[in-house]
């Protein structure tokens, strides 16, 4: 991938003629961390009209977009402070999947009813995008683009929800990732990872005692989370790399969204020594001493915030505790430049933001603080990571999201069918 991105879409057949080479100036889309969501949705909104240069070629697409950043983050808002629910037919594909830990969403028809249930319980829930991370993914006769979505939401609960009967409490701060493949206008697919554990604590619940209903609830009509999440499980550990010996740091450039051989290794030994190593073991310090400043202010699930590598090792030490098995595999990698500007220094003492959807699946086979006594039960995780890397080495700030509820289901899923 060359260091030099360069195309400005001022000539209308930069939407259709995919028959030449494709560069992106990453400097000149929208930077969603940066850019206050009054300003982008100040952009008129004919749909018919364009309404500037567009920073990408997107063929298929609504004239008022101007790049994938403006698109995921006007439509988000129009879905869900606008409450223009109708919308999700518009810019969700009929085939569409969205993936969770508890299962799959299928069709626009299921995303607009969830849509609506949701906003029944939380009527006036609200998604604030914090970033977006996007890559531009497949070849140039199948224009596809992939977003990372960041998001934070304020809501009410004034209505019964899966969690319970309303508690006129408002939750905040509640964290969610959300990967999506759009091609020609839609979402064709999704990967949802929300930071339901907070939500249910912040909400007056118990999420001990939520995890062990649902898992109840799933036995007793017959189903099974575990067995659902088999196939995902054989996937991780196919895809499982080891753990390599650990030298310099990795340098990591963000170019036009899509990741080199470097970011993704990145990605791969930062995550491999995090988790595939033990508990309580050297390897696993050093990873975090070795990609992280000592000042890094990690948001994690369940509404932690941790700061300063020693409570971010403590943070690990703890999830991973009574874990046997460990693999991960390292899904998707999208990596943008942080407050770069054109002609700006070298890239490679600029900041970048990296995404990375990950997942992992292990055995609880000792005792845990996190999920009580050895079960041997499977488990699964999705999760996504968001970090803010300084001078292309170390991760100052991270945001990672997973549902912890999910987790613990699974545990007591098993316990279930395993007395």
């Amino acid at each position: 991938m060359s260091e030099t991105q360069t195309t400005k879409d001022d000539a209308e057949n930069n939407d259709t003629d995919a028959s030449t080479d494709i560069n992106i100036d990453c400097t000149l889309v929208t930077q969603a961390a940066t850019t206050d969501i009054r300003d982008i949705l100040s952009r008129p909104r004919d749909i018919h009209t364009r309404i500037s240069e567009r920073t990408m070629p997107m063929p298929g697409f609504d004239d008022t977009f101007v790049d994938i950043v403006d698109y995921i983050l006007r439509i988000t808002h129009w879905i869900w402070h606008d409450k223009e629910v109708e919308l999700c037919s518009r810019y969700y594909s009929q085939g569409c999947v969205l993936h969770t830990m508890v299962g799959d969403i299928v069709g626009c028809d299921t995303v607009v009813e969830n849509t609506v249930k949701t906003l029944e319980a939380f009527s006036d829930r609200i998604l604030d995008g914090e970033n977006v991370v996007w890559s531009r993914d497949g070849s140039n006769n199948d224009m596809s683009y992939y977003s990372s979505h960041l998001i934070t939401s304020r809501m009410t609960n004034d209505g019964d929800s899966e969690w319970g009967p309303a508690t006129k409490i408002r939750a905040t701060r509640i964290r969610t990732i959300a990967d999506c493949v759009c091609r020609d206008n839609k979402i064709v697919e999704e990967w949802l990872m929300r930071d339901n554990a907070f939500l249910v604590e912040t909400l007056g619940f118990s999420v001990e005692v939520v995890a062990k209903s649902q898992a109840k609830a799933d036995f007793e009509r017959g189903w099974s989370l575990v067995e659902f999440l088999e196939p995902e499980r054989n996937r991780v550990k196919k895809n499982r790399k080891d753990v390599y010996p650990l030298c310099d740091p990795i340098r990591v450039c963000g170019t036009d969204g899509a990741a080199d051989a470097n970011t993704t290794s990145f990605a791969q030994v930062l995550l491999g020594y995090l988790w595939q190593t033990p508990y309580d073991s050297s390897s696993s310090r050093l990873g975090v001493s070795v990609f992280y400043d000592t000042r890094v202010t990690a948001h994690l699930p369940h509404g932690r915030d941790v700061y300063g590598t020693l409570e971010l090792t403590e943070f690990l030490s703890m999830y991973k505790m009574g874990l046997s098995e460990i693999a991960i595999s390292v899904d998707h990698v999208a990596c943008i430049p942080y407050l770069w500007e054109e002609n700006s220094a070298p890239r490679e003492n600029g900041a970048v933001d990296l995404a990375v959807r990950w997942t992992m699946t292990a055995k609880h086979t000792g005792d845990s603080d996190l999920l009580g006594p050895a079960s041997g039960a499977p488990v699964y995780l999705l999760a996504g990571s968001h970090w803010r890397i300084v001078r292309g080495t170390r991760i100052r700030e991270e945001w990672t999201v997973w549902d912890e509820i999910a987790l613990l289901r699974q545990v007591e899923s098993y316990r279930l069918t395993h007395p």
